[in-house]
């Protein structure tokens, strides 16, 4: 019976305890909330408000850090429903574009600057709508670039090709103008020197420096040029997308660009800009212009367009 008396004693004092402990912690948990609620009410709360000249670019060409950088943090405008052929005048550019960050492009893809951009336009506004155009056809190459890899690879492996995969290989030699080497290795090795994306920044300054940003030759905007009544004539476009598409099948396709795409395939898996190092072999289409590569060197340092070749299409 002795025992069994201070067995329940202890019991007793074991439980009177723990009551104690659970009223205490929720007295402590109870204080803390209110503590933080104060807190909080009494911090102000930052925001992020541009300045009207505030530079569209970074000085920097390294991508932004999206989480301390307040621009990434104010999404764009994002026109979804937009027709591009309503675009018909500059002020309706300027409404599409001008909330343009850095790596969140707008997915509006112009046909042609509207016929007032001579007089109203700028070069920021031009960069702007153009980027997503030049974005587009490098989206595509890539593309082409990832399904030849793809084939490479059954390639080594012995693999045999779809009936679909050889027709567009096949395609793609056409286009790129390899279809005469006679072994498919060898059109392959071509294929891949070749079929692979051209930096954003120096289309676009290829563009501004041909056309003084928009202002001359809307429809022939990259200086491309074709044999036409016994000259050489500056080959016109229809559309923007066209004339982008067509300048860039040239500087993967044509012979007088070859040591720009072996540079390009020495120097794009090293750190820093690929386009600052190729900016030394862009050809200029007119080579009695000694001024061409100076021209195309300023447009680029000008308008900082190094870091448009990390740009992304806003999600």
């Amino acid at each position: 019976m002795f025992n069994h008396k201070y067995i329940r004693v202890i019991l007793a004092v074991c439980f009177l305890l723990a009551v104690l402990g659970a009223l205490y912690g929720l007295v402590f948990n109870f204080n803390q909330q209110n503590e933080q609620s104060s807190a909080a009410q009494n911090t102000p709360v930052e925001t992020y408000s541009p300045e009207p000249d505030e530079a569209l670019y970074d000085d920097d060409e390294t991508p932004l850090d999206y989480d301390k950088d307040a621009k990434w943090r104010q999404a764009p405008i994002f026109i979804d429903d937009i027709d591009p052929k309503s675009i018909t005048t500059t002020a309706k550019l300027h409404e599409v574009f001008d909330r343009f960050m850095l790596y969140s492009i707008p997915t509006v893809e112009i046909v042609n600057l509207p016929s007032d951009f001579a007089q109203d336009g700028d070069a920021e506004l031009f960069i702007k709508a153009v980027l997503p155009l030049v974005m587009r056809a490098n989206e595509k190459i890539a593309q082409d670039r990832k399904f030849l890899l793809e084939l490479a690879d059954k390639m080594k492996k012995n693999e045999v090709w779809t009936p679909a995969e050889t027709v567009r290989f096949e395609q793609l030699t056409r286009t790129y103008d390899t279809f005469n080497k006679k072994t498919t290795a060898g059109q392959m090795a071509e294929l891949l020197d070749k079929v692979d994306v051209v930096p954003n920044s120096l289309v676009l300054a290829q563009m501004g420096v041909q056309t003084d940003w928009g202002k001359k030759n809307a429809d022939s905007p990259l200086g491309q040029k074709e044999w036409q009544n016994g000259k050489y004539d500056l080959k016109r476009f229809k559309t923007l997308p066209e004339a982008v598409q067509s300048f860039m099948l040239e500087i993967n396709s044509m012979p007088q660009y070859q040591t720009f795409r072996t540079q390009r395939r020495v120097f794009k898996n090293l750190r820093g800009s690929l386009s600052a190092r190729l900016l030394d072999y862009m050809s200029p289409f007119d080579s009695e212009n000694p001024a061409y590569l100076p021209q195309l060197k300023e447009a680029y340092r000008t308008y900082n367009l190094g870091p448009l070749d990390n740009a992304l299409f806003w999600q």
